[in-house]
């Protein structure tokens, strides 16, 4: 009975990939229809990088608008929790915390909210497909 070694595993491994690095470069490097292929290869590497960088921009513009919009939402909802608890003065834009002690401390109550966004946003972000 024999017995097969890693040693033996990662051998036959290494050389495998070196035949295939050898085959790819004999098979860009061609005399005869090599430059053809490099130039098709740039032209479609060109158009991935495009389309990943089109991708990548839109998804940050898109988390970047729904964590603007999140954030105007929770401004609103704190501004109508404040004015029910008996300072109708206030208005979205000027949001004190630190003044009432019936809310929650702003430093917890922050980061349970930003835990919800990031778990949200990476869900969305694994989820969804464009």
């Amino acid at each position: 009975m024999e017995y097969r070694t890693q040693s033996m595993d990662t051998t036959l491994m290494k050389w495998l990939g070196g035949v295939a690095l050898g085959a790819l470069a004999m098979y860009i490097s061609d005399p005869s229809v090599g430059r053809q292929r490099r130039a098709m290869l740039k032209d479609k590497v060109t158009h991935y990088r495009s389309r990943t960088q089109k991708l990548f921009s839109s998804r940050v513009r898109d988390v970047r608008n729904r964590i603007s919009g999140l954030q105007a939402e929770a401004s609103k909802f704190l501004a109508t929790r404040k004015a029910e608890l008996g300072n109708p003065q206030v208005t979205e834009g000027s949001i004190d915390l630190s003044t009432n002690p019936e809310l929650p401390p702003a430093p917890k109550a922050a980061g349970w909210v930003a835990g919800a966004v990031a778990v949200g946003v990476l869900t969305w972000l694994v989820t969804s497909r464009r």
